[in-house]
């Protein structure tokens, strides 16, 4: 009997210590598959500001890998779906972004409410979709982040940017400041105004929707024109309340990055920002076209410095944008053109470069390049991996009307790793995007060795050979321009130079460069370069082009015979509009199809008798060559080029 109840004894303690062994495990399941969340780290890549502003990154930290795919861009409604802010950010727009396993960057397009340093906390979403590496995207509950748990405050800063003198607080940037009495603070199309105007009623600028009306501002700041870190432009304000916290439409410019557009309502079909430097203070110019009616509205400037000094412009009832007049056009095409249009594809990155193979820390590196279409609002993202290929940083910018785009970021800390590095540009998809190669050292030579991308445009460094030694009359520590003064003015110490070395010129025997003939004077890379920043336009830079060419002031030998001008096609109606036939070839693939097919020896801009439009590498030529980049001769030979394809005509 006893043998009996030992056994059975026995048996309950089996069956507890089994019970306790698969409670256990499902407990260490169900926790060991519940993801957790390090940190939330705030940063400025460009440390331009010390605000919560366009650019600024958010990354959250995992303690684990998880289930995300790496690289695709994320959608600000898929991270709302597995996120929120603790009140704040949600109200911008963002976008996001897994660099690996473990960490998401949130990238800020435009800002809303701040979220506080210590304070702010992000939490998991009771829907998110996080989960461990190597399973699903969340369909066991347990199995993702735990809106109870997870959670981390904001840690991090918006930027570490400070005032190098003066007081931090400092002045405010002034729209009236050192104003000569010809410059204004704004001007909208041809209307200008100044700062003390503006405290009364002004006229309202109507504008048409469809045509481009150009705004001017100009600021000035004690701190020089470079210390204006941003510039918002406000407007779609009417009403009863009219202040910036009632505006959903807005520009804004802040140095260094790409132009941040916020137009819910679709009121712009286009936005071009530029921004120069005149008289000491920040010209920025906006050409602006409307796409909808827009009731008369205000506009209010905010224009920031880079201690967050504040400066505010207000125009009352500034513009109003009305319906243009719809014109109805006959047909000016044979009866058997077809009238359909198209929608264009995707947009495709053609090619991604830099301007040097090597470069060194704290070296600023420019990526420019072009797309196979300019769509108005297309981003392009530039990504930058180490030479682990592990993500190291990225970089946004937005294309001309030109398709040329190009983008700038400072070799800085996060630059560890001497080796070749990988950037890849892209609209939509990464894995389809254009790639350049560069080299960065620390701090050590830049090895000879280093093999450059086939898309990557680079400029080869000129070979030199070993100087010749000097003769001995040349005095070391004399001015050498002095022998060659001598040489040139001095008709009895030339003769005794040459009879004495005639296997030297006086420029090699001084050690001093032989200078080089200019066929074009170096006044002119003024123009080329205030064409090359959009200062001038095409017709402006090509009429001088013309002007200098025919007055033989640029000379250049061997110049190509240029083709004489074709006649026009019969269709082209010449009390119309050129530009609407250019614009239906761009626009409608049918009418594109039609006239290629019926006019093969004609490029649509001949047909019409516009000049075609200069290819973005020219621009390139010109501003490399006003910056001693490349030769005369390289720039000499784009304009050759220019003349050959007939878009400069002597």
């Amino acid at each position: 009997m006893m043998k009996n109840k030992s056994n059975r004894f026995s048996l309950w303690i089996i069956a507890v210590f089994l019970t306790f062994i698969v409670f256990s495990i499902s407990l260490d399941q169900a926790f060991a598959h519940q993801p957790t969340l390090s940190s939330w780290v705030a940063d400025d890549p460009d440390d331009l500001d010390t605000i919560f502003s366009a650019g600024d990154t958010l990354t959250i930290t995992f303690g684990a890998a998880t289930n995300a795919t790496v690289g695709p861009i994320v959608s600000q409604a898929a991270i709302d779906g597995n996120y929120t802010f603790g009140g704040t950010v949600s109200d911008g727009t963002y976008t996001g972004l897994w660099t690996d396993a473990t960490n998401f960057q949130i990238t800020i397009i435009t800002t809303g409410t701040t979220p506080v340093l210590t304070t702010t906390v992000v939490t998991a979403t009771a829907g998110n979709t996080i989960g461990i590496a190597g399973e699903g995207a969340g369909a066991d509950a347990t199995h993702t982040l735990d809106p109870a748990v997870t959670t981390s405050a904001l840690t991090g800063d918006f930027g570490l940017k400070k005032k190098t003198g003066g007081d931090i607080a400092g002045i405010s940037p002034s729209y009236s400041t050192a104003f000569a009495e010809n410059e204004y603070p704004i001007s909208i199309g041809d209307t200008k105004f100044k700062q003390s105007q503006l405290a009364f009623a002004v006229p309202t600028t109507v504008i048409e929707t469809g045509k481009p009306v150009q705004v001017k501002l100009l600021i000035y700041d004690n701190d020089g024109p470079s210390y204006i870190a941003q510039v918002e432009l406000y407007t779609n304000i009417n009403g009863l309340f009219r202040d910036v916290s009632h505006s959903d439409t807005h520009i804004v410019y802040k140095k260094g990055n790409p132009t941040t557009i916020l137009d819910p309502n679709g009121f712009f079909s286009d936005v071009v920002l530029s921004s120069s430097v005149v008289n000491q203070k920040l010209q920025l110019t906006y050409e602006i076209t409307f796409a909808k009616e827009m009731e008369k509205s205000d506009i209010i400037i905010q224009a920031r410095d880079a201690a967050n000094n504040v400066g505010i412009l207000t125009v009352s009832e500034a513009w109003q944008v009305i319906q243009a007049p719809t014109v109805v056009e006959t047909t000016d095409t044979p009866t058997d053109e077809p009238t359909d249009g198209s929608v264009p594809g995707e947009i495709k990155v053609k090619s991604l470069n830099v301007e040097k193979a090597s470069y060194l820390k704290d070296e600023e590196i420019l990526f420019f390049g072009t797309v196979d279409e300019y769509k108005f609002g297309t981003a392009i993202t530039i990504i930058i991996r180490n030479p682990s290929n592990n993500f190291l940083t990225l970089i946004s910018t937005t294309p001309d009307k030109d398709g040329y785009f190009e983008a700038k970021t400072k070799l800085d800390s996060k630059f560890k790793t001497d080796g070749t590095y990988t950037a890849t540009a892209f609209a939509d998809d990464q894995n389809r995007g254009t790639q350049a190669i560069f080299y960065f050292s620390r701090d050590a030579p830049i090895p000879t060795t280093v093999k450059t991308s086939p898309v990557q445009s680079t400029q080869a460094e000129p070979t030199t050979p070993k100087p010749r030694s000097s003769p001995s009359f040349v005095d070391p520590e004399k001015d050498p321009q002095s022998y060659v003064d001598r040489y040139n003015n001095e008709e009895r110490y030339r003769e005794w130079f040459d009879v004495n070395f005639p296997d030297y010129t006086i420029y090699e025997a001084v050690g001093l460069a032989e200078p080089t003939e200019e066929k074009v004077p170096g006044w002119i890379k003024n123009n080329a370069k205030w064409w090359s920043e959009g200062q001038i336009d095409d017709g402006t830079f090509v009429s001088g082009i013309q002007f200098l060419m025919t007055k033989k002031i640029i000379d250049i030998p061997d110049l190509p015979e240029q083709a004489s001008e074709k006649a026009r096609p019969s269709f082209v109606d010449p009390e119309k509009d050129p530009q609407s036939y250019v614009d239906r070839y761009n626009n409608e693939a049918s009418y594109k199809e039609w006239f290629d097919k019926n006019h093969p020896d004609y490029t649509i801009e001949e047909a019409v008798g516009i000049p075609e439009p200069i290819p973005g590498w020219i621009k390139n030529n010109a501003k490399w060559w006003a910056d001693g980049q490349i030769s005369e001769d390289d720039f000499v030979g784009g304009i050759e080029w220019l003349v050959e394809q007939g878009i400069i005509k002597i």
